[in-house]
Order: C-alpha cells, then structure tokens, then sequence
C-alpha cells in the first residue's frame, strides 16, 4: 500500500474509531451521566468525584506502564486492536450487577471498579494511538480528524442523550433497568470502535528493543521538560485547567440542588450537555484547523473562567423566583469545554520531536498525576461545605491559565526563534 493511500485509510479508520469512542463516552459521560447514576444509587456528592478520578488515574497509571514499550512494538495498530476488543466490552459485565439485589452501595463500587478497567485498558492504547496518529495523519489533517470525531461522535451523543432521556423519564422501568439499558449501549458502540481499528495500518519506522532496565526510561523524562521550553509551559496550564475542570463533574448535580430539579428536567440538562459536546466537536475543530491549537487552549481557558463565575451567580441569585433554565447555558458550555483536550494533544505533537513523542505524551500525564484526586476532593469538598470554595479556586486557576495561554506561542513562531537563536554566533 501507498503512502498516500495508507493516510487516506487511516485517516478514516482513525476517525470512525473516535467517533464510535466519542458516541460510547456519552453514554458514560463522567460530567453528566455518571454523576447522576452514583448520586441516584448512592446520595453521594464525593463518590461522585471519586468516579473522575479513578477515570484520570487509571488512564495515567497504564500509560506510564505501556510507555516504555511503544518503540518496541512492531505492529501498533494491531497492538491497539487487540487492546480495545479485551477492554471495551467490560460496561456489559454490570448488567447482571444491576439485577443481582446485591446493595447499592455495592453496585457502584463494582461499578467503579469496573470503571478503572475501562479506562486502565484506554490508557494502554493512548501514547500508541496518538503515535501512531502523528505518524501517518499529516500535520494538516490532525485537527481534522479529531474536529470529525468530535462532529460524528457528537451526533452520536445527540441519539445516545436521546436514549439516556427516554430512559430516565420512562416511570416503567427500575433504576437497574435503565442503567442496563445506557451501559449495554455504551458497550455496543465502544465494540464498533474497536472494529473500525482493524482497519488502521502503519507506515515504516524504527523499532527499539524493549528496555532492560524500565528506571532509565523514567529518570530521562523530568530532563525533557528543560529541552522543550515550550512544552514546560504547555504543563503548567495543563495542571491549571485540571484544578479549574475539577467542579465539571458537579454542575447538574449543583443544579440539582439549588432548583430541586425533577428526573424530567435532569434528564433534559444531561442531553444539553451531550448537546455541547457536539458543538464543541464543530468549533474545536475549526479553531484547530483554521487559526492553530494554542487558541483552543485559549478559548478553553476562558470558558473555564466563565463557568463557576455564572454558578456563583446562580447560587448567590437562587431565592429570586429565577426559572431553573438558566442552568442551560451552563451545563452548555461545560460539554462544550470537554472536547477542549484536543487542542492539547495537538499542540503536543506540534511542538515537539517525533522522535521523542511518546516520552512527551507520557510526561504530560504524568505531570498532572497528582491532580488526579481534585474531583474526589472537591466531592467532600461539596458534601461538607458547598460549592462556592470550589468555584472561587476553579475562577482563579482559569484566571491565571488565561494568561500563560496567551504567552503560547505557535510551531511556526517557534521554530522561527529556534532559527534566529540558531543564528546567534557563540563566543570561541
């Protein structure tokens, strides 16, 4: 197969792939859904969070085992594959949970459980996948692929909300029903992921022997932070912007609270949030695309600013009679925000060495690591005392990620200040 072929064929298989993902997500939306399923079963603000976290650590802890060993496997797409047909289909395993009479606080923590699974086995295939995108999708088609991921998968999250607020509204069925109904679709669309993947192929390249001693993989990566300026500043936003988004998965519940909301009206808010991952699909992708990645990091950060400003409001304005609507905007804009990650990996790629792409993705999760654990705090945070210490840190972080974004600056930008200081003669 051709070159040029080859990018075609992935190019598609990459973009069915994620959009399948995106649709599977949605049916799992950890900002909306599964905040709503712990908190129905469990009445729990902090088990809530701790579902983000377990979603994020578990992600992060198998990337950092599989990193080591991307270099060394020769067949990737095949490797990704394999990885995805073992993980994905495990949101079927609760539907006998659901119908087993066991406690429900015992039903969530086999959830969570197989929760970790999920996302460990994700975490396996990300640094390969993404590997394997920056080599055989050209610089020029990236924010397209993911721009259409987020578009199709978006649509797909527009039926998968179709089907979560039929569910929820339906007064026929059980709690155990309706969430059997939502993870076994999940699971459907996540196995149709995974066939398309059978289709993505490789194009040459090197391939290391596996490392005998993993310890000097890791001892090299604090050092790459000092090569790559502009990856160090990268970090630093992407530890502000996850202490901002660790409220994301509390707005419906906050709205919830504050309105007294009813099945009906939760049901509706979880759809409009799908709705805004749909969206941002459109304009994430656009940006990308159009004016470059450093402005959808941008943009993010000031829609991570906008949102607990607007929930303070509404809390601060919740006896004036207001109509219980005006949280749409807000659980809007929080969908919107969630596709945002994109302009992450994208700017990652974009400015570092293909050579050291592995090394850098694995550093930029392994960077954020520790902030893993924000949501399960802010969960406590928010059964004991309330939310507004979670917006005012969220509004502050934002605030000051807004300023480093726009000190960002582009590939083309920097390789012009790598040249000019490639230029500067050294004294002998």
């Amino acid at each position: 197969m051709n070159e040029a072929k080859l990018r075609r064929r992935n190019y598609l298989a990459l973009s069915t792939e994620g959009t399948f993902f995106t649709t599977a997500l949605a049916f799992l939306d950890v900002n909306a859904v599964i905040p709503v399923f712990i908190f129905t079963f469990t009445k729990s603000l902090q088990l809530a969070g701790l579902a983000t976290t377990i979603m994020l650590a578990a992600s992060v802890v198998s990337q950092t085992l599989v990193a080591p060993y991307v270099k060394s496997i020769r067949n990737v797409p095949k490797y990704i594959t394999w990885m995805m047909f073992l993980f994905r289909p495990l949101p079927l395993l609760m539907i006998p949970v659901l119908f087993s009479g066991l406690p429900s606080m015992t039903i969530v923590f086999i959830f969570l459980f197989i929760y970790m699974l999920l996302f460990a086995g994700d975490g396996l295939v990300v640094v390969p996948w993404l590997d394997l995108f920056g080599r055989t999708i050209l610089p020029s088609h990236r924010g397209k692929v993911f721009g259409n991921q987020q578009l199709f998968g978006g649509i797909g999250g527009l039926a998968a909300g179709f089907i979560i607020k039929y569910v929820l509204e339906n007064q026929e069925y059980s709690d155990a029903k309706r969430y059997a109904i939502i993870f076994s679709c999940s699971a459907a669309a996540f196995i149709i992921s995974s066939v398309a993947m059978i289709f993505a192929h490789d194009l040459p390249h090197p391939v290391t022997p596996k490392p005998k001693k993993n310890w000097h993989y890791y001892a090299q990566l604090p050092g790459l932070l000092k090569l790559n300026p502009a990856f160090g500043r990268l970090s630093m936003i992407r530890i502000l912007s996850i202490v901002t988004g660790m409220i994301a998965p509390f707005f419906i519940l906050f709205g919830g609270g504050i309105y007294h909301l009813d099945a009906s009206q939760i049901s509706t808010l979880i759809y409009l949030q799908i709705t805004g991952g749909l969206v941002g699909g459109i304009v994430w992708g656009h940006i990308s695309s159009k004016i470059g990645n450093k402005y959808v990091i941008y943009a993010a950060q000031m829609m991570g600013l906008l949102m607990p400003l607007y929930a303070l409001a509404l809390h601060f304005l919740r006896n004036s009679n207001l109509p219980w609507q005006l949280l749409m905007p807000l659980v809007l804009v929080n969908g919107i925000s969630m596709g945002s990650w994109m302009g992450v990996a994208n700017y990652t790629i974009d400015i570092v060495d293909e050579k050291d792409r592995p090394e850098y993705l694995l550093l930029n999760s392994l960077i954020t690591f520790p902030l893993t654990i924000l949501a399960f705090i802010a969960g406590i945070v928010a059964d004991k005392v309330g939310f507004i210490p979670l917006f005012l840190i969220s509004s502050s972080t934002a605030g000051i990620g807004i300023f480093l974004a726009r000190k960002l600056k582009s590939p083309a930008q920097l390789v012009q200040e790598h040249a000019l200081l490639s230029a500067v003669p050294t004294d002998q």
